[in-house]
């Protein structure tokens, strides 16, 4: 297995999935261009990405692609997933962008425009001081309805994320969820996104991914994060209303502390 010495000396690099429609927004605009203070959504979480230090970033788009590509300005690699069978899919339409990269891949969603460039680090260290495949960031809330629940074995060992779909009464009752960020080491996922097969209804999860690394025994490593806030994701007018004012709350707030530094 490589270690987190060996990975470092590959790189770092990102994958943004943003290919979603956005259906619910009812706009003819990709969901993550809509703008939040100023910002289209998916420049919200390109900018923590770059805080966080990663230079090389692929995002994955799908509906209106040529009108997202034009924000990057040529500044981020783009693959497009010309049908939306899910995550898994997802990451093997940018999987070619990367070809012969050897480092650390972080995986994000391009609606989550509250992320943190700190939080990204702490991901980031937390997996290369893990040694692990995949590093995945947890958290523990009071109301887990609409995440993956993480299933781990009596000594804690992570077993495998289950979407509440598919949870059993018991999983539902499970606290601690997937948060929906990934570090990977880029060969264990490429290899593993060589091997996952399509669910009942056709689509690719990353999820499975996961559990494909598990059954091979390979190390996975999870991070809990208080954080949890930062990914709410972004579907409906009124999540991005919600956001907005989550948003300038923070500006505000930053804006007081500084001026108290003074």
């Amino acid at each position: 297995m490589a270690t987190g010495r060996s990975r470092r000396t590959g790189g770092l690099a990102a994958v943004i999935l943003a290919a979603g429609d956005g259906t619910r927004m009812r706009s003819r605009i990709p969901k993550v261009l809509h703008t939040l203070c100023g910002k289209p959504l998916i420049g919200h979480v390109l900018a923590a990405v770059r805080g966080a230090g990663v230079r090389k970033v692929v995002a994955v788009l799908g509906y209106r692609s040529e009108l997202v590509r034009k924000q990057f300005n040529g500044s981020v690699a783009v693959a497009v997933q010309r049908e939306l069978k899910g995550t898994g899919h997802a990451v093997q339409q940018a999987l070619p962008e990367l070809k012969g990269f050897r480092g650390d891949l972080v995986v994000l969603y391009g609606d989550t425009p509250l992320l943190t460039a700190e939080t990204v680090r702490g991901l980031i260290r937390a997996h290369r001081r893990s040694g692990a495949a995949a590093t995945l960031l947890t958290a523990e809330v009071e109301r887990p309805t609409g995440y993956g629940r993480i299933v781990r074995d009596r000594s804690g060992r992570l077993l495998r994320i289950v979407e509440e779909a598919d949870a059993s009464p018991r999983q539902r009752g499970i606290r601690e969820i997937n948060v929906g960020a990934y570090c990977f080491d880029a060969r264990a996922l490429a290899g593993a996104m060589e091997r996952i097969r399509p669910a009942a209804n056709g689509e690719y999860y990353l999820t499975d991914a996961i559990d494909f690394l598990v059954r091979g025994r390979r190390r996975l490593a999870t991070a809990p994060t208080r954080a949890v806030g930062e990914f709410m994701g972004i579907n409906t007018r009124a999540d991005l209303a919600r956001v907005r004012g989550i948003m300038r709350r923070r500006t505000r707030s930053r804006r007081g502390g500084a001026r108290r530094k003074k």
